[in-house]
């Protein structure tokens, strides 16, 4: 592949060159047995794949909140989840044709720095990182202790923030105990897919929901009323009453004992 192409001409070139590889595969010039042509292109492709899906995502992640429950929100924030390994591995070199300068009043571009700042942010190892970040720009705090993730901050709805962090927790499989705490508003999820038990205040209810895929807890509790949210499997329990078999089988199989997590937030709560 030779020297690697820097500046304006970096991703033409490789364009270029891709096009070439394509028209010689064609061509017959390498044997059947030969199978040298595969790293090479396999270099060349990711290069120019994740360079263009990054500036993509730069775009998207304008003016939106990752962590979010609007329309854009969650567009980006599904978008993101689905594109963050490429976004990891792409180069802000072979993305500068896409930087574009605006010259236009509307004109909607990415900046190098955004651009930098996302595949930074998706080369975290951490399932947290743009969660972590977009809390550290609000002014919120996240904690974890013995597996339970405490979030608090001045947001008017602690739902769509619990159910946010319990995706992405859950997003590998794993489950999930969050709780979200805004003045005396507090949501606490215990997420193990594809059951989800949901305790908030002031609705004081125990709730179980099933939620498939495609759907997540994100997607599920975007909106303000949890009331309205699909997928509810029989009644809501006052929280006052004992909780139901199955949220205190989803509750175990997260390592918690829902009556006690409910008693240790309400004495918080009045503390």
């Amino acid at each position: 592949m030779g020297r690697r192409a820097s500046g304006r001409s970096a991703l033409p070139l490789r364009m270029l060159v891709a096009g070439m590889f394509v028209k010689l595969l064609a061509a017959g010039v390498w044997d059947l047995s030969d199978d040298s042509w595969r790293e090479p292109l396999g270099r060349l492709t990711r290069a120019l794949v994740c360079s263009v899906v990054a500036t993509c995502t730069a775009l998207l992640s304008q003016d939106v909140s990752l962590t979010g429950g609007g329309p854009n929100d969650l567009l980006a924030a599904h978008t993101w989840a689905a594109v963050e390994s490429l976004v990891a591995a792409a180069a802000p070199d072979l993305a500068e044709d896409l930087l574009i300068t605006p010259v236009q009043p509307r004109a909607r571009v990415a900046s190098r720095s955004e651009l930098c700042r996302l595949i930074d942010l998706a080369a975290d190892d951490d399932p947290l990182a743009e969660v972590r970040a977009e809390i550290d720009a609000n002014g919120w705090e996240i904690t974890e202790q013995d597996g339970l993730w405490e979030i608090t901050g001045n947001f008017t709805n602690p739902t769509p923030v619990a159910a946010r962090v319990a995706s992405r927790i859950g997003a590998s499989g794993e489950s999930a105990v969050v709780l979200a705490s805004a003045g005396t508003k507090w949501t606490l999820i215990a997420w193990r897919r594809p059951e989800l038990v949901l305790l908030s205040f002031p609705a004081s209810t125990w709730r179980i929901y099933q939620i498939m895929p495609p759907a997540s807890p994100e997607s599920r509790f975007s909106s303000a009323d949890i009331a309205s949210a699909p997928g509810l499997v029989g009644k809501a329990i006052h929280m006052s009453k004992a909780p139901p078999e199955r949220v205190c089988q989803a509750f175990a199989d997260c390592g918690f004992d829902p009556v006690e997590l409910r008693d240790r937030i309400l004495r918080q709560q009045t503390s």
